[in-house]
């Protein structure tokens, strides 16, 4: 498993398991949010409202890695991500992109969340 599965496969753990603070471990401080390319200036507070919100749906069920595959010609080293939501039936697509942290570990953290695609999909 190459690094950046391993870190989404960490993501996706502290996602369906409600653990904010691992998901935001994984996170530079200067994380930039997009939606289908557009910066949202989406910043760590309003990230952590929506995910606690999604989290209160009465429909929220674990989120499913469907697909990923390593992306590199990009804005920066990463990973793009089919997620499949089925309590929002949704399928969503995330490229996630990550640089090397300055600490002494020199973690990959998530440097860019872009959002390329949406789609709505049947019940499951």
């Amino acid at each position: 498993m190459s690094t950046f599965q391993t870190i989404i496969k960490t993501y996706s753990e502290a996602f369906n398991s409600k653990d904010l603070d691992k998901i935001l471990s994984l996170f530079s401080p200067s994380i930039e949010m997009h939606w289908k390319s557009q910066n949202l200036n989406f910043d760590i507070p309003k990230f952590i409202e929506e995910y606690q919100s999604h989290w209160a749906e009465p429909s929220f069920k674990p989120v499913i890695l469907e697909r990923s595959e390593e992306i590199g010609e990009l804005d920066g080293q990463g990973i793009r991500v089919t997620w499949l939501d089925p309590g929002r039936q949704k399928r969503v697509i995330v490229d996630y992109h990550f640089a090397k942290n300055d600490g002494p570990e020199e973690d990959w953290k998530m440097i860019k969340h872009n959002v390329v695609d949406v789609t709505t999909i049947a019940e499951t």
